[in-house]
This record gives C-alpha cells, structure tokens and sequence, in this order.
C-alpha cells in the first residue's frame, strides 16, 4: 500500500484531493519501532501525528497500578492528533505492541494437551486419587477391615489378635502413601485450573479486541457514509444554483 492509498483510507483525509494527497504523502516521515517501544509518553510534547502501516499501537493513560488501556490501534488508523491540533501536550502514552493475539487462535483444549503430556506416574497418582476418593474404595475398605477384625476376633485365625497392632500398622502405611499420591493429583489439578483461566483471559481478550476493532471500523463507516452525504447534498445545492 502507497502512502497515498494509506491517507485515502482514513476518514480525515477523505476530503484533499489526489494532488493534496501526494504533497501530504511527500511530508510524511517513516518511523520503525520494535515490539515494546514507547512511541510518545503523556505529558511529552506533540508536533506530529501517527498513520499505523503495520503492526499494533496501544494507548494508554497513566502509570503503574494506575494504568488504564484506553485503545488498541491497527494498520489503517492514526492517533496522536490531539497534541497536533491544539497544541497541548500528549493526553497518552502510546506503545508498540505484539500483533500475536490477534494472529493465531488462542482457543484450544487444554485438558486434551494435558493428557497426551501425561507420564505413567501421573496417570497412576490420577488413577490412584480416583478411586481414593469414591465410595467403593470406602465399601471396599471397610469390608476389608471388617472381616480382617472378625476373623481375629472369632480365632478363626490369629495374625493379628486385639488390639490389631498389624492392621494399625497397615492402615497408617496405606495413609502415608496415599496422601502424598492425592496431593500429586491435587497439584495437577491446580494446574490445569491455571491453564483453563489463562485460556479463558486470552480468549476473552482476544474477543474485546476484535469488537472494539468492529466498534471502530463501523464509527469509520459511519463517518464515511455522513462525508458522502454531506458532499451529496452540497453537489445537489450547487446544481440547484447553477440552474436557476
């Protein structure tokens, strides 16, 4: 895209002619910046205004905690005319930033990700925390102690007589392994809970941007649509006049 092409696609420039367009064009000065760099700061002095050829800007106001993201700004539209208008200084900072959000698809399952990355001991803690946590595990249990306290209690064999020191001993093995193959799968878990938010921001982020670029582009089309109008209804005056 020339940088005529460029001026001729934004609404403030609609109304200069082509040779207007190109002494503008001659004018105009190419900046680069890379990802993170601050193109202006608020309270700086502004002389010039900003055309995005490529990439993204974000304008934001304030600093540190208190920093609030006004807009985020892509090819084809300009900011900085504030200062160069009225003189004042920059109202906003404006920043380069990563167009990488907008490029890709940020949805994804994260779960079936989580599992093809899965070691055999991960899925055993998983496995193992399942059945820990279910009632057959408890039936199964505790008909496992019943009848080893039964067949004691009848003599019908003596391992373990009372006070079931053996069983004590098995049930307090059983605990110490458990709890730490239960909080393994609970780590997990709170990892996973971690990767579905951040999916959830990125993709809810993504969505904001997107409308707020539709948001804009139909302000633009709606100021484009009152220029024609405007230009439509002066036309039509002038030919009233011209033929009376």
């Amino acid at each position: 895209m020339t940088r005529q092409e460029l001026l001729a696609n934004i609404p403030l420039f609609e109304s200069l002619t082509p040779d207007e367009l190109d002494a503008l064009a001659r004018r105009m000065e190419e900046a680069q910046y890379r990802e993170g760099d601050v193109i202006f700061r608020q309270g700086e002095e502004g002389s010039s205004l900003f055309l995005i050829e490529d990439g993204s800007v974000e304008i934001s106001y304030g600093e540190g905690r208190t920093r609030i993201v006004l807009a985020s700004l892509f090819p084809s539209q300009y900011f900085g005319e504030l200062s160069l208008f009225d003189g004042a200084p920059r109202s906003a900072t404006a920043m380069r930033q990563t167009n990488e959000l907008m490029s890709r698809q940020v949805s994804r399952n994260v779960l079936e990700e989580e599992e093809e990355s899965l070691t055999f001991g991960q899925r055993i803690a998983d496995r193992v925390a399942s059945f820990g946590g279910s009632w057959p595990f408890i039936f199964v249990f505790g008909a496992v102690m019943t009848v080893w306290m039964g067949v004691n209690i009848l003599r019908l064999a003596s391992f373990d007589p009372y006070p079931f020191i053996l069983l004590n001993l098995v049930l307090s093995t059983v605990a110490a392994l458990q709890a730490p193959v239960i909080m393994m799968s609970q780590n997990r878990q709170a990892t996973k809970d971690k990767l579905l938010a951040q999916n959830d921001y990125q993709v809810n982020l993504k969505a904001e941007l997107e409308i707020s670029a539709l948001l804009r582009g139909q302000a633009e089309l709606l100021a484009r649509v009152a220029f024609l109008e405007r230009t439509l209804a002066r036309r039509g005056i002038e030919q009233v006049a011209s033929g009376e």
